[in-house]
């Protein structure tokens, strides 16, 4: 019986859409990947008890709330978010899905907020994700 040839496909580099975030949302997301590092080694939060305690009190900073999304948002996705290392050039789908959303509440866009968040989580977190995403996209400038 003749071996079996083991057939490996091409490595073909497929080209790269420019990043078509400006640099002030680039500077945030660094902000964001360095609290998602720190987030990895904290213990996972349940998503509606982190909105119950940020609802509380209307003046939380930005990283309250970047960090409660951060520590929640893999019970929204159903899988871990990818962040990238800070200071890569390069953004993830999980990145780039948080900066649209955070673009359209800064621009009131609320008919593509509503299709992001509806294109990518469950109904049961939609609301939940929301706030804490509208929450740290009007206090951007803070993070």
């Amino acid at each position: 019986m003749a071996p079996l040839l083991e057939l490996q496909t091409p490595l073909v580099e497929t080209p790269r859409a420019p990043v078509p975030f400006d640099d002030e949302m680039l500077q945030r997301l660094n902000k964001l990947r360095l609290l998602a590092m720190r987030c990895r080694a904290a213990a996972h939060l349940d998503m509606f008890t982190a909105c119950a305690l940020l609802s509380q009190n209307k003046d939380e900073a930005a990283s309250a709330f970047a960090e409660a999304m951060l520590r929640t948002l893999q019970q929204g996705l159903g899988r871990p978010a990818v962040f990238y290392a800070p200071g890569t050039k390069e953004v993830s789908f999980d990145e780039a899905w948080l900066l649209r959303m955070m673009s359209c509440v800064r621009d009131g866009d609320q008919a593509s907020f509503t299709f992001l968040i509806s294109s990518v989580l469950d109904q049961s977190m939609r609301r939940s994700v929301a706030f804490l995403v509208r929450g740290l996209a009007e206090r951007l400038t803070q993070l």
